[in-house]
């Protein structure tokens, strides 16, 4: 493929900007022992979270879906005082309202984001780690029989 931004979630704040964004290209390789697709052109380098936004928070409608969501998984699934491991939490939204629906404890893990500044939501027991997921967190993640 030619070259594409190298990420979604940037806005520029100017046309000039946007035109000099980073690009890179998608060269998608098969792995056939596990079926992994995987982009061979991938820059590390040219990727950054700084000013990364995918927030949908705005609107009611996702709102009240990622709510509907959070209640359904708590009944179905029986969350509720448990531990929830969340990796790949981005900004911890969704953890916070699920942790709210059930009375769970929720531990986000998330290597792009910096949680630091984050204002904890009143009542709600989460906390963060930016970092990658790993084996130092596998106690996290153990199932009590």
């Amino acid at each position: 493929m030619p070259p594409v931004p190298t990420q979604d979630g940037i806005m520029c704040d100017s046309r000039e900007e946007a035109e000099v964004f980073p690009t890179g290209s998608i060269s998608l390789h098969f792995c056939s022992a596990c079926s992994y697709i995987g982009n061979e052109g991938y820059e590390a380098e040219k990727i950054s979270f700084d000013a990364y936004d995918f927030s949908l928070d705005h609107s009611p409608l996702f709102m009240r879906y990622v709510k509907d969501l959070a209640r359904y998984l708590v009944e179905a699934y029986k969350i509720k005082g448990k531990r929830v491991v969340d990796v790949g939490c981005g900004d911890g939204g969704f953890l916070d309202i699920i942790c709210e629906a059930g009375g769970n404890e929720g531990i986000g893990i998330d290597s792009g984001f910096d949680h630091s500044k984050r204002t904890q939501k009143q009542g709600v027991n989460t906390r963060f780690s930016q970092d990658y997921y790993s084996k130092k967190y596998r106690a996290l993640t153990i199932l009590e029989q």
